[in-house]
């Protein structure tokens, strides 16, 4: 199909979204670059109400986000980054596992909120835990929510948390007292949560 030949409000594209809502397993679609790209899977993200993968080049991510930005809200845009795990060096980018480990919680949990997902093919071919690892290896704490001290400590440190005397670093938890601090992977900031 020549991306040329038709335009979005036309029958053209009408028989795009009528192939793909028959669980087409794959389309080509030729003769289309630049931001138009993002313009049409906005169009069929949106028509179509389903998940989105966009494979690019690890250089491509940015510039997809920035062009998808502009016909997609931001919270239906995401991006799964490869680990940058390093075995060799013992190196773990921790930002890139809570993003990662966001993302597929999102997928999990998923409740008729169709995700757009960028990524580069290093990244799509690393190995994923199985789904029940995933659902599993995450914390949700409430506010008011009955958990004893103990239990929680003992399962922070059971998905790998490390105790410190102070947070200053992803993956790490400090204790003083009936508080406690902890920096999740997936934050940007540490969280204090007092116990009562």
């Amino acid at each position: 199909m020549d991306y040329k030949s038709f335009k979005l409000n036309s029958n053209a594209f009408a028989n795009l979204n009528t192939l793909l809502s028959q669980e087409t397993p794959f389309l080509l679609i030729e003769n289309i670059s630049g931001s138009a790209k993002a313009h049409m899977l906005s169009n069929i993200f949106q028509k179509q109400q389903k998940n989105v993968l966009i494979i690019t080049e690890e250089n491509n991510i940015d510039s997809w986000l920035d062009d998808l930005s502009c016909f997609l809200l931001k919270q239906d845009i995401k991006i799964f980054p490869a680990s940058e795990k390093d075995s060799s060096l013992n190196i773990i980018n921790l930002d890139a596992i809570g993003i990662r480990n966001t993302l597929l919680q999102a997928l999990i949990n998923q409740h008729n909120n169709p995700i757009c997902c960028i990524t580069s093919l290093p990244a799509l071919l690393e190995k994923l835990p199985p789904i029940q690892h995933t659902q599993n290896s995450c914390l949700h704490v409430t506010l008011k929510e009955l958990i004893s001290l103990e239990d929680f400590v003992d399962l922070c440190l059971s998905l790998g948390y490390k105790q410190q005397h102070i947070v200053t670093e992803k993956g790490a938890l400090a204790i003083r007292g009936g508080i406690v601090d902890i920096f999740p992977i997936s934050e940007k900031e540490p969280v204090r949560i007092e116990f009562w």
